[in-house]
């Protein structure tokens, strides 16, 4: 029995509620300026609820807005001294504009609006501009989906992989962003709690249709978690202005043309309703995928001199259903107080029948051939509630709470038969081998934030948060063997986890100048612990606290051009996955496990970014991770045995340079391109050995639009990237061409979208490692049945322009850890 692992640092929780007590203190000694005043109408009777917009008078561009009580009153704080326009609008009037509004420091002004009802109404005239697929943002990437014909009838995932700087591995379910592995995912601002293999595959049922943008976060502020080393990824589901009632429908239908017919198909739904008191929401979709997954394995090991070949291949043939559904509902007290909750629920079951075949030759002459054959059932279900109460103070500041529970089951049965034929005096042998994995997982969230505007150019924002988890992982595995069935106590596990997560968190936002912004935080996180056997005895025990800064600035220079820097300090704990692990077999002497001993990894990362005429950008990253947790492969040659598993790296440092730029051909064609240059180290000791790998890979991104009139319009888009590091192995180049058509009917009967993905079948995953102190060697190919034709057919229906009521839940920050 290992002796239990302990770590233990000290806490700043006083220094933190310190810090609280004094920000609440001196929230209201600060001077606001502020407009408020009464929408009514022609017969100066209140108009409740309408929607009052603050826009900048310079391009009318939104700066903030609010929607009146029940007696018309509006009140907008805090604005910074300048020259504005404002709206105002309500169902059954005339819109109503302002003339330039100028406003003073400190100033506040009165304002009120008449609105005239509509006598008649013309036939609807739409005047559109399409947003440009990417755009480059303060501190993030923002990705436009609706802009990309190609995006439509996609999954989420599929969306993910088309990003510059984003990399979507199916074999181990990873995402990387801009070579760095640790990458978060969020909903609506809020990080997403599920297992990596889990949200992979909810992400690939999630049809793209319900997403309006993605943000790429690089070096994420205080307010979010410090979870994730790479960044974060924030996904944002469409929303809408005004009250009624709306929805949308699409459904699609694909196949592959690789090596037989390969169905995928899904729908989804979504419908939002908007009261002056009640509004909720639900979406629902639905997804099927039928793949395959084509795999060799070749590797090499030395036994005293004595040269082992073993060389794999297998078909894997893959059947995923996946179902999502979110539906939730909002309570408006009054103008200043709400209420709400929501009910989400996932189910993702992945059925595999894999057949493959593994040759054992010592120095080059044939020893052992053995046939596996795997049937697997990868389930994954689960629900999870939230209620939570917002509250806006009279001077613009926000209290909200968010209580949450969570709950998962993942059910894994493998069953595996071997068939032995040994050489060259001819025998046979069977083996069967069942392994049973059952973990259910019980989360629970309570958390607080804070916002307060000081003054009209300082803002400050606080919170606490608190999360308790319990995860029972059993694992049972017998074999058969010799006509006995018998329990493998090396395989089999019995154990508790128990984590608990305090964080407390304070940000400032400020404005010192017209074309100056900063912003800066400090996020406090405490974790502990604690895994056992279900007969008490403890396996890992770790208490441990971390502070994590974070400060950017940002600064518009002459003309349309602005610099940004950012600096943040992260973490990557263990996933629950990792640390409760399973047990996968390639063939009896390659398989994949967990590591209940990993430690968290940190990382250091500074930005600096270089936008020319807001279109143009040119961006510098470089980031240093102690600990890294990566995918490594250790070989034992005396029992010619392979093992896959996560490790901790004892550093890894990446370097990269990226550009992007957008083209505007003409009115028909315009697009967006970008090259990405990584500098890749990672130092380590595998068994024993001190490594030492470095690389240099490029990351070239490009997607063309083309509008041919008449509702036609198309897009092609690719990416190569070049030899790249995955941990302490080699991942060889790869890439992927697709192009998408599409049709808007008339009278706003939908649109048909034909889309085909990696025409030229070249999104395929090759690795190599070599270890030479060892002397092993192994080369992995995998070739996925990537290539397919999609039609999609989606439909609008009821009144556009309805805000939805999508709030994010509290607990959503705990959903990655479960992986």
């Amino acid at each position: 029995m290992k002796s239990p692992i302990k770590v233990k640092y000290n806490s700043f929780y006083p220094g933190i509620r310190c810090g609280i007590f004094l920000f609440f203190i001196i929230t209201n000694s600060f001077c606001q300026g502020t407009i408020q005043g009464n929408v009514k109408n022609e017969y100066g009777q209140p108009i409740a609820f309408a929607n009052v917009l603050l826009l900048d008078e310079r391009d009318s561009s939104l700066i903030k807005g609010v929607i009146c009580d029940e007696s018309g009153k509006f009140y907008l704080s805090p604005i910074l001294k300048g020259s504005y326009l404002m709206s105002a609008h309500m169902l059954g009037f005339q819109t109503f504009f302002s003339s330039p509004v100028f406003m003073e420091e400190n100033n506040s002004r009165t304002i009120d609006f008449i609105l005239r009802e509509k006598v008649s109404e013309l036939s609807e005239v739409l005047v559109a501009a399409q947003k440009p697929l990417f755009e480059q943002q303060p501190g993030k990437l923002v990705v436009n989906v609706n802009s990309s014909v190609i995006s439509s009838g996609s999954s989420v995932l599929e969306v993910l992989s088309r990003i510059p700087g984003i990399l979507i591995n199916p074999q181990n379910n990873s995402i990387t962003m801009n070579g760095k592995e640790g990458v978060m995912v969020m909903f609506n601002g809020k990080m997403v709690r599920l297992p990596l293999n889990v949200l992979v595959q909810m992400l690939s049922g999630m049809n793209a249709d319900q997403v309006s943008t993605i943000e790429i976060i690089n070096n994420p502020p205080a307010r979010y978690e410090a979870e994730g080393n790479a960044g974060l990824i924030n996904i944002i589901n469409k929303e809408n202005l005004e009250l009624g009632t709306n929805g949308s429908f699409s459904g699609n239908f694909g196949t592959s043309f690789d090596k037989q017919v390969l169905e995928r198909f899904g729908v989804s739904t979504n419908i939002n309703h908007r009261g002056r008191k009640l509004s909720f929401y639900l979406n629902v979709s639905a997804r099927r995928d039928h793949f395959l997954m084509l795999n060799t394995q070749n590797r090499n090991v030395n036994q005293d001199g004595l040269k082992i070949g073993n060389d794999s291949e297998f078909q894997r043939d893959f059947m995923v259903w996946t179902l999502n559904g979110q539906g939730g509902f909002e309570i408006t007290m009054n103008a200043n107080t709400s209420i709400g909750g929501q009910l989400t629920g996932i189910s993702t079951k992945q059925d595999q029948v894999a057949f493959g075949q593994t040759e054992i030759s010592y120095a080059n002459l044939l020893n052992t051939r053995i046939k596996i054959r795997d049937l697997e059932r990868n389930h994954w279900w689960g629900y999870g509630t939230n209620l939570y109460f917002t509250h806006r103070f009279p001077k613009g500041s926000f209290l909200t709470f968010d209580l949450d529970y969570l709950y998962y089951f993942h059910n894994n049965p493998h069953d595996y038969r071997f068939n032995y034929s040994f050489y060259p005096e001819p025998s046979e042998e069977v083996e069967l081998l069942v392994n049973d994995k059952h973990t259910p997982i019980h989360i629970r969230v309570a958390k607080s934030d804070y916002q307060q505007n000081l003054n009209e150019t300082i803002s400050m924002e606080m919170g606490v948060k608190g999360t308790l988890s319990e995860i029972e992982n059993k694992i049972v595995a017998r074999r058969f063997k010799e006509e006995i069935w018998s329990r493998d106590k090396e395989l089999s596990q019995h154990v508790l986890m128990k984590e608990h997560i305090g964080a407390a968190y304070l940000s400032i936002d400020a404005n010192p100048g017209a074309k100056t912004r900063m912003q800066a935080g400090l996020r406090y996180e405490q974790t502990y612990t604690n895994i056992k056997n279900f007969n008490g005895d403890s396996i890992l025990s770790r208490n441990y606290g971390n502070l994590f800064p974070n400060f950017s600035i940002s600064r518009e220079i002459k003309g349309d051009h602005k610099i940004m820097l950012s600096f943040g300090r992260r973490i990557t704990r263990p996933t629950y996955n990792d640390l409760a692990p399973f047990v996968t077999f390639f063939d009896p002497l390659n398989l994949a496990m967990g590591n209940l001993e990993l430690l968290p990894s940190l990382s250091h990362s500074f930005q600096t970014n270089f936008q020319f005429k807001k279109s143009y950008s040119i961006n510098f990253d470089i980031t240093q991770i102690k600990n890294l947790i990566g995918w490594d492969i250790l070989v034992f040659p005396d029992r010619n045995i392979q093992l896959i598993q996560k490790n901790n790296f004892d550093k890894s440092r990446n370097i990269s340079l990226s550009f992007n730029a957008p083209n505007n051909f003409s009115a028909w064609w315009e697009g967006n391109s970008s090259l990405q240059v990584v500098n890749q180290k990672v130092n380590s000791i595998s068994q024993g050995n001190s490594r030492e790998e470095t690389n240099i890979y490029i990351h070239f991104n490009s997607s063309q639009s083309f509008i041919f009139g008449k509702g036609y319009s198309a897009e092609v888009s690719g990416f190569y990237i070049s030899p790249q590091l995955q941990g302490l192995l080699t991942q060889k180049s790869y890439g992927s061409l697709n192009v998408g058509f599409q049709k808007e009917l008339n009278n706003d009967k939908g649109i048909f979208k034909l889309a085909g993905e990696d025409i030229l079948w070249t999104n395929q995953f090759s690795f190599t490692n070599n270890n030479s102190q060892i002397g092993s060697d192994s080369d992995i190919v995998i070739f996925l049945t990537s290539r397919l034709i999609r039609l999609t057919y989606s439909k609008n229906f009821g009144r556009s322009g309805i805000k939805s009521v999508k709030k994010a839940a509290g607990s959503e920050e705990e959903r990655n850890r479960v992986q």
